[in-house]
């Protein structure tokens, strides 16, 4: 998408205002809009010089990715994760996270929450605490627009996800790319026929998607009986990235 379309979302509209304020910046999706993001945040000063919020805020999102937490975050959750006073006060004064009424903590937006799962799980991912297959298996349940167990919808998870572990094309990332899309062409929102996901999803990751499909495309044609559909699906992706890119 180019920059006016991407900023009719107010929730990206906001963000790009955040950083073009602070020094020059163009985002061709807004997966680089996310990134940068994060970047300008967690180097504000008060972050920079206390690492551990960081690590506070990611503990909390694993809270009930990988736990029984609830979200918002009760005060369990928060003690467990060692959200003090002072550390809340600094996320909250850097825009990050807000207290609801009846005093949970939650993130400003939820499509924000979001990119911070995604961003979790392929942490967990790289640091071997999860493999590929249970990473797939995370997206899959977050793909679609059912509600989460936390209550909230997770779908921008997958693509996040996938953006993420796609900085690099190289060969172990692009079979954990393709396992991820497999799984993710078996959803009962695809019902079989993953038009959506080829067609309107992995479109919107840009340059970034073409090394996975062409490794899927491969795969899809030398399955020993192919589904010329899915071949079908796939290349229209690549068709469609190249239109736009």
């Amino acid at each position: 998408a180019d920059l006016r379309t991407l900023l009719r979302q107010p929730v990206l509209a906001e963000l790009y205002c955040q950083i073009d304020n602070a020094e020059p910046f163009a985002a061709h999706n807004e997966y680089q809009l996310f990134e940068a993001y994060f970047v300008r945040l967690w180097l504000q000063r008060d972050q920079a010089d206390n690492p551990h919020d960081r690590q506070v805020l990611k503990t909390l999102i694993r809270s009930f990715l990988f736990q029984q937490h609830g979200y918002p975050w009760d005060a369990v959750a928060q003690q467990v994760a060692g959200l003090d006073n002072a550390i809340w006060k600094r996320l909250e004064s850097i825009g990050i996270l807000r207290r609801t009424p009846n005093g949970l903590a939650e993130i400003w937006h939820d499509r924000l929450l979001n990119w911070l799962v995604a961003e979790s799980l392929c942490e967990e991912r790289h640091s071997g605490r999860l493999s590929t297959a249970e990473l797939a298996e995370h997206v899959f349940h977050m793909h679609g627009n059912e509600r989460h167990r936390i209550g909230r919808r997770l779908g921008y998870v997958p693509m996040d996800a996938l953006w993420i572990i796609s900085s690099t094309a190289d060969d172990t990332t692009l079979r954990a790319g393709t396992m991820i899309l497999r799984r993710l062409e078996s959803h009962p929102t695809e019902g079989g026929h993953p038009t959506g996901l080829y067609r309107g999803l992995l479109p919107s990751l840009g340059d970034r998607a073409v090394p996975l499909l062409e490794r899927r495309l491969r795969e899809a044609v030398n399955e020993e009986q192919p589904s010329q559909f899915l071949v079908r699906m796939i290349a229209s992706a690549l068709a469609v990235v190249a239109k736009a890119h």
